[in-house]
C-alpha cells in the first residue's frame, strides 16, 4: 500500500448516499444526520475504509455553546483489513480535520473503540481514558459528562469499550 495512492475525501450531506451505500454494500446498518461530517478513504478508485465524526453541542449558557466530536462508525471491508487502512484514516483525519477546522476540534474529539481496538486508536494518537469502564470516570476532569454518561450508557448495554480522547 503506497500512501501517495491514498486519499481522504469529507463527503457533503448530498453525497451521503455514497457512504451509506459503502456500508450496506458491507451488511452494516447505518443512519446519517445532516450535521454529522462523513470521512471515506479511497485507495484509488477503492473505498477502503470510512467513519464519521458527529457533534455534540452543549449550551454551557445563554451565549456560549461548547461543540464536542464523536468519531463513530469506522470501518474497513474484511478484504480490507490487516493492511494499514484504519491506521490510514486515522492518521489522514487528523490532518485533515485539523485543518477544515481550522487547526481546532472544538473542545476535542472522543470515541469508543471497541477494547480489543484501543491499541490502533492510541497508535493514531488517541489518550485512552477509561478502559470497560473500569476507571472512576467521576475523577476524571474536563470530561465532558454527556461523553461520559453515553460511555456509561454503552458499557451498561453490555458493550465491551473503551473510552479514548485525540491529544
Amino acid at each position: 500500500m503506497s500512501s501517495r495512492e491514498l486519499k481522504l475525501c469529507e463527503l457533503s450531506y448530498s453525497d451521503r448516499q455514497l457512504f451509506i451505500t459503502f456500508y450496506r454494500s458491507h451488511k452494516q446498518k447505518l443512519a446519517v444526520k445532516k450535521n454529522e461530517r462523513l470521512f471515506m478513504l479511497f485507495n484509488g478508485n477503492t473505498a477502503v475504509a470510512a467513519l464519521k465524526i458527529s457533534p455534540i453541542v452543549i449550551r454551557q449558557s445563554a451565549e456560549q455553546l461548547t461543540t464536542f466530536w464523536l468519531l463513530r462508525n469506522m470501518f474497513v471491508p474484511e478484504n480490507f483489513r490487516r493492511q494499514g487502512y484504519a491506521l490510514s484514516l486515522l492518521e489522514h483525519l487528523k490532518d485533515d480535520f485539523n485543518q477544515l477546522t481550522e487547526g481546532s476540534l472544538g473542545q476535542g474529539l472522543f470515541c469508543f473503540p471497541w477494547c480489543n481496538l484501543t491499541s490502533l486508536y492510541t497508535s493514531a494518537g488517541f489518550q485512552l481514558v477509561a478502559l470497560r469502564a473500569s476507571e472512576k470516570l467521576s475523577d476524571i476532569k474536563e470530561l465532558p459528562v454527556e461523553i461520559v454518561q453515553r460511555y456509561r450508557k454503552y458499557c451498561d448495554n453490555g458493550l465491551d469499550i473503551s473510552l479514548c480522547r485525540w491529544c
